[in-house]
């Protein structure tokens, strides 16, 4: 029984997930707000993964692209004509190995990172410093569900790439200046004494924080 059990909690997860995702589309702001409780945690936990998947995808990509871009002007620049391009290229590619699952798993690790570490910062400067009333659970579905829609731009970029890579980016930029948008719009839905003056602060705060300390780390690790 315990499989079958375990196989109805997931369906479960999965129905409601994607009915969160299509309300989204529909009113964005609302469906934070109204998802912003201690029993859509583990929904929040969901769509963080999928945002720092498709964040490892987007970049992954792009360091294909940058890649390709590299080896043509390499092969321009070494005089070689179109005749003989195919083998140098083969030759080229084959020299150079680049750890595009190391760079996928990364990207991810640091995404989660970022958000797990700006919920945790936005938490304790709102209950602890502020005096505001939330709960870490609430500040989490907070910036669970307001991922959403980076995730649509990490998507839509990557799709965008192979147009105009400056299109993409656009659209990347655009979709995380609303995802933040949104944690700041949707976060008094979470607390119950919201001052949105002092809000305002630990929601720039804790992020400006949180991607100056993980990338200080990512640095230190990487170097």
């Amino acid at each position: 029984m315990q499989p079958a059990a375990n196989n109805g909690a997931a369906k479960n997860l999965f129905n409601e997930s994607l009915n969160i995702i299509k309300n989204f589309f529909k009113k964005p702001v609302s469906t934070i707000e109204e998802n912003a409780n201690d029993n859509k945690m583990v929904h929040a936990i969901v769509m963080v993964v999928i945002n720092a998947l498709a964040a490892g995808l987007f970049v992954i990509l792009l360091v294909k692209e940058l890649e390709d871009a590299i080896l043509g002007l390499m092969l321009s620049m070494s005089g070689l004509g179109s005749y003989g391009a195919y083998g140098s290229m083969d030759e080229l590619t084959s020299s150079i190995e680049i750890p595009y699952v190391k760079i996928f798993l990364v990207t991810a690790i640091i995404i989660i990172a970022i958000i797990a570490l700006a919920v945790a910062l936005n938490y304790l400067l709102t209950n602890k410093v502020f005096k505001i009333q939330t709960t870490f659970k609430k500040v989490l579905t907070i910036y669970g569900f307001s991922s959403i829609i980076s995730t649509i731009g990490f998507l839509l970029a990557t799709i965008c790439n192979y147009i105009d890579g400056r299109l993409g980016l656009a659209i990347l930029a655009l979709g995380l200046l609303l995802s933040q948008h949104y944690v700041s719009v949707t976060t008094p839905a979470a607390c119950t004494n919201a001052d949105k003056n002092k809000l305002g602060y630990s929601v720039v705060l804790s992020i400006f924080v949180a991607i100056v300390v993980v990338a200080f780390i990512t640095y230190k690790f990487m170097s």
